[in-house]
Formats: structure tokens, C-alpha cells, sequence
């Protein structure tokens, strides 16, 4: 990209933020075959590639009876990319992603890797969770597990002007 004066553009699923991360004349990493998942047990982390799916990320981690912090409602999306545009979850009161991520490996733009984490160049830590890929190309990231849990769906129908009370007392008030 440099020899050619082009700038870099990168993609896994191509949902987030409807395409406003590419440019034009770029050079496009197709980051979906960097997909290798792996569970450690002695620190119930994964550690994930850029380009792999949540869902593949979910069929491992269920193996091990274990389950991703923060994720989005799909699991069609790649971990790359969640962490690029740093994804809400459903759940509530959770943070966003950035919030389970223990390290990464990333690319800067002159070419040199690095592992970076909330106490190794933090600076850039933080810059890339949420960045959309402008100060870093992840290349893996260590996350987070928790116990996995079956959870029931039950919905709760309310009129507007009744959502802030049925909400506190239905969701924030409910343990």
C-alpha cells in the first residue's frame, strides 16, 4: 500500500457501519480466512483471528461449557469487526465489547506487529477498540469467557409512556 500510495481498506462480514470504512482505490484485506479460535482452559479465554465469527467463536467455547461476555445479538459478524466499531450487546447493563478484551495482536501502518492490552501501549490499545480500523489492523484478540448459561425469552409489552417504570421494575429491579 505504501509502494502504491493507496490506503488499506479491511473487511470480514461488511455489516458494520455500512461500508463507510472502505475507500476508494483501496487495497481490501478480506480478513474472513483468519479464523483460527482457540479456548485456553487454565484461563477460560479464547483467543480469536480477526476474521473469525462469533458463531464459530460460540460453537467452541460450548464445548467447554462456556460462553462470550459481549457479543452482538447476531452471530454472523467477526470478532474483528465487533471490536472495531466496539459493539454494544444485549445484555444489560454490560458495557461494550472493549470492555472483555484482554490483549491483541495488531498491525500498524508501518508494518510493524504488536501485542498491545490495557497495560502494553494502552494508548493504542484504546484507539484501536473502536477505531475502525484507522490506527490498526487486528490480527487476534484474547477475550473474556463466562459460564455458559441457558437463558429464557420472555417478552413484556408496554405502552410508551409506561416504559421507564416497567423497564425499572421488569429489568433493573429484577436479579
Amino acid at each position: 500500500a505504501k509502494e502504491k500510495g493507496k490506503p488499506i481498506s479491511i473487511g470480514g462480514r461488511r455489516h458494520s457501519m455500512g461500508g463507510q470504512t472502505f475507500s476508494k482505490d483501496a487495497i481490501f484485506l478480506n480478513m474472513l480466512n483468519f479464523n483460527n479460535v482457540t479456548y485456553n482452559p487454565n484461563t477460560q479465554t479464547v483467543t480469536a483471528q480477526a476474521g473469525a465469527t462469533w458463531k464459530k467463536i460460540q460453537e467452541i467455547l460450548a464445548r467447554h461449557g462456556r460462553s462470550v461476555k459481549v457479543m452482538q445479538s447476531g452471530n454472523i459478524f467477526t470478532v474483528g469487526g465487533s471490536i472495531g466499531v466496539n459493539v454494544h450487546g444485549w445484555q444489560v447493563d454490560s458495557p461494550p465489547i472493549g470492555s472483555t478484551v484482554l490483549k491483541m495482536t495488531v498491525i500498524t501502518s508501518d508494518g510493524e506487529i504488536q501485542t498491545i492490552s490495557p497495560s502494553l501501549n494502552a494508548e493504542l490499545f484504546n484507539a484501536v477498540i473502536g477505531g475502525y480500523g484507522m490506527f490498526a489492523i487486528i490480527v487476534d484478540a484474547e477475550l473474556e469467557t463466562v459460564p455458559n448459561s441457558l437463558v429464557k425469552f420472555h417478552a413484556l409489552f408496554t405502552k410508551a409512556d409506561n416504559f421507564h417504570e416497567t423497564f425499572e421494575k421488569n429489568i433493573s429491579g429484577n436479579p
